[in-house]
Order: C-alpha cells, then structure tokens, then sequence
C-alpha cells in the first residue's frame, strides 16, 4: 500500500511555546494536516497565526480563549477532515516513520497504540528503560487486553479513527487533572478495534517544572473523573483487572493530590474532600 500522509492529521494544543512548536513542525510531513489550536497564549495571535501560515505546511491554527488543554483538543477534533489524526503536545517530536505509517491503517480499527520514544528530562537522551516498558505495552499484551483499553492513559502516540470519535462523541473533559485519563478510558470502553504498530513514531520529552492552572472546582471536577475510572474499570474488567491494571496506579493520585494541596495554598478542609472522592472505595455504578 503507497504511504498517503494526506490521510492522517495532527492535533496540537499550544500555550507560549513557539520555538518547540516550529521544532515540532519541523519533523511533520508538509503535506500532512495540521491542526494547531492556541490556548489563550500572551502573543499577538493574528501575527501568530501568519508567522505558523508562512512555514510552507498544510495547516489551520485557530485560537480558543477558555479551558484547558482538553478544549483545545476538543476544538481541533472538530476541524479534523482526514480519517484519521494523531494528537501532538508542541514540546514534543515525530520521527521520520510518520512518513509512511498510513500504509499500516486498516479502517476497520478505531485505535491504534504504537510505542513512543521517551527521552530523558530536559534532555535529547533516550530513557532506555521508559522507552521499553512502553514498547513492551504493545508487543507483549493482547489488542483486547485490559492493557490496551485501560492502561494507557495518555492520549499521545495513538491514532484515532476520526469517524469513530466523532460518532460517539467522545471529548476531553475541562479539569485540569486527569482529562487525559476520561478520554482514553472513554476510548478504550467504546472502541470495537484497538490494534498495536510496534513502530515508534512519537518522541515523549520529559519536561520538569510543569504545572497546570488550579482552582478547587475543577479540581474536584477531575477528582470526579478519577473516581469514574475506577468504577468503570471495577464493572467491566472485574476485581482482578482493577487490583492489577488501575490500582497500582493510585501513585499518580497521591501525586495529584499533593500538587492540589500546595496550589490549594494548604487548605485542609479542601484537601480532606478531595480526597474523599479520589480514595473512595469504588463502586459498580454505570
């Protein structure tokens, strides 16, 4: 089959990191679709969205002024007119088998998992042993698996068939903490296909020092989709799935509530009802 990179777009949420942006473009395909939605960043968006224009791609930036990450992504699905597309963060990098993957697309899937490389923080050196276990995700784990649906939280290095997303309706929800987490579970639930490419396409750079905008509603919004997570995971992949696949990852919620409790400015009162939520015992509810 010849390679169309026609046929596949590239999502991308940005807030004020032009130069990583362009570094990203770089290593996109011209012909490739892009979609680079602006998140509320401190620039002069019309002189932005030329500077973008000028580089020579196939590209449509658009700006939306609220939200999160989640929203821009949720804007850029809806300007998706390839069938399929591929979600980008602006700090991260593609590597030159983007070229060619289409060749690899069946559209009969609605998901496919391929393993990123991951790179040391603040660093242009591989993390063998991140890359791996990632890698191993794809080649050691049945497409149907517990692994494939529910244990891959993050929504880089998939691709989505567009038709399927946008026929189920399924989006990001606007928290600042775990939005990442409901759509690929969401995904994972729903999706009839879920295949795995043991090709890397992604670069995942680790970047310290990041953070998200707090505030306490949102934050017991994504406390909320957390607690969902568990649940769903309880119902349809019963109690051994939950134990091995979802609740060894109640790490990530002790460092999410710690980061709340900082930006929260140390209130305990919030702080004890976040909590409540994120380790309530979960419970099998639709």
């Amino acid at each position: 089959m010849q390679s169309n990179t026609t046929n596949l777009s590239v999502i991308i949420p940005h807030h004020n990191d032009e130069t990583r942006l362009v570094q990203l473009l770089a290593s996109i395909p011209p012909d490739m679709p892009v979609i680079v939605v602006d998140n509320n960043s401190n620039h002069d968006f019309a002189q932005f969205k030329m500077r973008l224009e000028q580089l020579g791609q196939a590209i449509i930036v658009k700006r939306v002024d609220i939200g999160g990450s989640g929203t821009a992504r949720n804007a850029g699905i809806q300007l998706v007119q390839t069938p399929w597309f591929i979600f980008a963060d602006s700090d991260d990098k593609f590597t030159a088998d983007l070229q060619n993957i289409t060749t690899k697309l069946n559209e009969a899937v609605d998901l496919y998992l391929l393993p990123p490389i991951i790179l040391q923080e603040d660093s242009d050196q591989v993390d063998t042993s991140a890359t791996t276990w990632w890698g191993n995700k794809v080649t050691n784990n049945a497409p149907d698996s517990t692994t494939y649906r529910m244990n891959w939280a993050a929504p880089w290095s998939k691709i989505y068939r567009t038709a399927f997303i946008k026929a189920t309706n399924i989006s990001f929800p606007d928290v600042p903490l775990a939005e990442d987490w409901s759509f690929a579970l969401r995904v994972g639930q729903q999706a009839q296909a879920i295949e795995g490419i043991p090709t890397p396409i992604y670069i995942w750079q680790k970047r310290s020092g990041s953070s998200m905008t707090f505030s306490k509603a949102k934050s017991l919004g994504a406390a909320k989709e957390i607690a969902w997570a568990d649940q769903f995971t309880l119902k349809h992949y019963g109690v051994y799935a939950y134990r091995k696949d979802w609740g060894k990852l109640s790490w990530r919620k002790t460092v999410n509530l710690l980061r709340a409790f900082k930006q929260s400015r140390y209130d305990i009162a919030f702080v004890i009802q976040l909590a409540k939520i994120m380790y309530s015992k979960p419970t099998i509810t639709d």
